[in-house]
């Protein structure tokens, strides 16, 4: 009995060990799936920002985590903007959610490391978590050029349709006899000025910022 007893309390510390791990959840399924080694963020075009569904650092044990690091190797391209700042706990069975933002530089694949560290409030036992992160910055098309804005037109303005002298009805070919003939359309040389006539801004590239 005495020896049963003995087991079983050598049992319970590991029993209560922390464990740490990120998972992916979806809130569409509502399930949560570990990301084990390695997670791919996704596709965006340069400068432009995708944000990850929701990351969680689960700690699946018993006992207190605090968690000392967390963060994506790669600054500027991956970031966590949402996740509170280290040092912070993590109880046993519970999680901290976060989001992963991923804003490519230009056009390539990108890369970095997730890492968590942190440390068992009972055993002080250190653990370390990491997955390797990878994205995709794909260049996105022209758009909003002269071209595009008025296909055929020249220098992207406004191409009118020409105007058409009223006749009589019933009456085809010439004017009717005694009717002054209506204006001959304006040349677009002759024509004032209008805000419609005013050539469309050309296209801006933008280029990031880091």
């Amino acid at each position: 009995m005495i020896a049963r007893l003995l087991l079983l309390a050598a049992a319970l510390p590991l029993a209560g060990l922390a464990q740490l791990e990120f998972t992916l959840y979806d809130s569409t399924t509502i399930t949560e799936t570990p990301i084990g080694s390695s997670l791919n963020v996704g596709t965006a075009a340069p400068c432009q920002t995708l944000t990850t569904p929701e990351i969680r650092l689960r700690n699946t044990g018993l006992n207190i985590v605090n968690v000392t690091a967390l963060a994506p190797l790669n600054p500027g391209v991956m970031q966590i903007p949402n996740s509170p700042l280290p040092p912070f706990s993590v109880f046993g069975g519970s999680f901290t959610p976060f989001n992963i933002d991923f804003t490519p530089t230009g056009a390539g694949a990108f890369s970095a490391t997730l890492t968590a560290t942190g440390t068992d409030t009972v055993t002080s036992t250190v653990y370390t978590v990491s997955a390797a992160l990878t994205g995709t910055g794909v260049a996105a098309p022209r758009t909003g050029s002269a071209d595009a804005a008025d296909p055929g037109g020249p220098l992207g303005k406004s191409v009118e349709p020409q105007t058409r002298q009223k006749r009589l009805p019933g009456v085809s070919g010439s004017p009717h006899a005694g009717q002054a003939p209506d204006a001959a359309p304006q040349s677009p040389q002759n024509r004032s000025s209008s805000p419609r006539d005013a050539p469309h801004c050309p296209h801006l590239t933008h280029h990031c910022l880091r």
